[in-house]
């Protein structure tokens, strides 16, 4: 087990070197392209499976058993959906290799993860290898702000932006800003409040939490995402919302539940209100090259009203893995550029893996939540996994969450631990002890 314990923290603390492939090596040679990441997810699988045989706990009765667990039917559901996008897409080569490195692989690392991960001990050290993989990727981009060099993405390095290893800086605050969440939870574990005065309870934890997302917060900074940004601020309402609720009564709880709920369902109302309307908020005339604008807001409204006639031509079954920036360009309105993705978290799943895609990734999230939510109400633990998904569901309204091999995999890695985490009885929170310590 330790073997696999070390290949998986390996693998999280690599989750962004995807950008390693086979074909940026000269001694490299496959008619099956891969990277770096598929080559640690595949070696930390096969370990597993040689763990299991020797331990005789191959037979599927008693593996079903193990691995049971509520998300196990919405993720069939989205392999089935991705699946059935491979048939259908144009670029068959390209749809295979995003379904085995965006779907596949991350169900396989999901599952490595939830059957190693059953104590909150195993939580804290993946979590741990995740917040050191944004530590040494913070480093670098800081570097690259200070030094206003940056070979991986020169036109991003012009507009005095940080990447990282990634070609674009919007890249970089998707992978960091769900490890800010993180990191402020496990954070608040490290002190406590007494006689009004700041006790450390954790001095190492402590200041490398602190260094940690001094280092994030830089890193982002100096992306200049404005997803990012606006992502950390609904992050940063998450966890008021998170203490209030820690601290007050069941009848307050219940009004803040209901809060919650009536919010999101006024939200996803006024959503789709505004996608199917968004042609009222666009420019009149069709595109045009060079643009007339250079606001990315103009430019995400242009990319949603094309991704809106896409999908009223194919509401089903969407494009295919792949397919969109294929099929998008006859269905561009008021701006010329190809995109890759809708850049919308929801669109995106929606064009690329149809709408039974779309439901089972809302039903995965839907299930995250409730799960954690129905089991520790008040861990910081747990308002930290859930603060993760805050922020890949807030930056992804604007932007490309999930659809890269790092981001697929952080996110089946933190729906593993949030299983594991659900799945805790009798743990002491401390969340009430913190705040009643304070107002006294």
């Amino acid at each position: 087990m330790k073997i696999i314990k070390l290949l998986i923290s390996i693998t999280v603390v690599s989750l962004p070197l995807y950008i390693i492939r086979c074909g940026n090596v000269s001694y490299c040679f496959s008619p099956v392209p891969f990277t770096f990441l598929e080559v640690l997810i595949i070696a930390t699988f096969i370990f597993w499976l040689g763990y299991l045989a020797k331990n005789g706990e191959i037979n599927p009765v008693r593996l079903y058993q193990r691995l049971k667990n509520p998300l196990l039917m919405p993720a069939t559901l989205l392999l089935i959906a991705a699946g059935l996008s491979v048939l259908i897409t144009p670029d068959l080569k390209g749809g295979l290799g995003i379904f085995k490195a965006y779907f596949v692989e991350p169900i396989m690392l999901f599952f490595v993860v939830l059957y190693t991960c059953r104590k909150e001990k195993d939580i804290r050290w993946v979590l741990t290898s995740l917040i050191f993989s944004g530590f040494w990727l913070s480093v670098l981009a800081i570097f690259q702000g200070i030094a206003g060099f940056n070979s991986f993405a020169p036109e991003e390095a012009a507009q005095g932006r940080s990447t990282a290893v990634y070609n674009s800086a919007n890249a970089l605050g998707l992978y960091l800003g769900p490890i800010v969440a993180i990191s402020i939870g496990l954070l608040l574990e490290t002190f406590d409040i007494k006689d009004k005065r700041l006790v450390i309870l954790n001095k190492k934890n402590f200041w490398i939490l602190i260094l940690s997302l001094l280092l994030n917060l830089s890193a982002i900074g100096l992306t200049k995402s404005t997803g990012s940004f606006i992502a950390l601020v609904a992050t940063l309402l998450f966890w008021f919302v998170f203490l209030l609720y820690s601290r007050v009564g069941d009848s307050v709880r219940q009004f803040i539940k209901k809060a919650l709920v009536l919010s999101v369902v006024i939200f996803s109302i006024s959503a789709i209100w505004f996608f199917l309307t968004i042609s009222y908020f666009t420019p009149n005339e069709r595109f045009t090259y060079p643009r007339k604008f250079t606001d990315t807001k103009t430019i995400r409204l242009c990319t949603w009203e094309g991704t809106k006639n896409l999908l009223l031509a194919k509401p089903f079954l969407g494009v295919g893995l792949d397919g969109f920036h294929d099929s998008y360009p006859k269905y561009r309105t008021c701006d010329s550029e190809y995109f890759q993705y809708p850049h919308n978290i929801f669109l995106n799943f929606w064009a690329e893996t149809g709408l039974l895609g779309l439901i089972a990734f809302i039903w995965i999230s839907v299930v995250y939540t409730r799960h954690l939510f129905g089991v520790n109400k008040s861990q910081f633990l747990t308002g930290a996994l859930l603060a993760g998904l805050v922020y890949i569901w807030s930056h992804g309204l604007v932007d490309v969450p999930y659809f890269k091999n790092d981001l697929a995999s952080q996110f089946w890695l933190l729906a593993a631990l949030s299983v594991s985490a659900g799945e805790r009885q009798g743990m002491v929170s401390r969340v009430k002890l913190f705040l009643r310590s304070f107002l006294k």
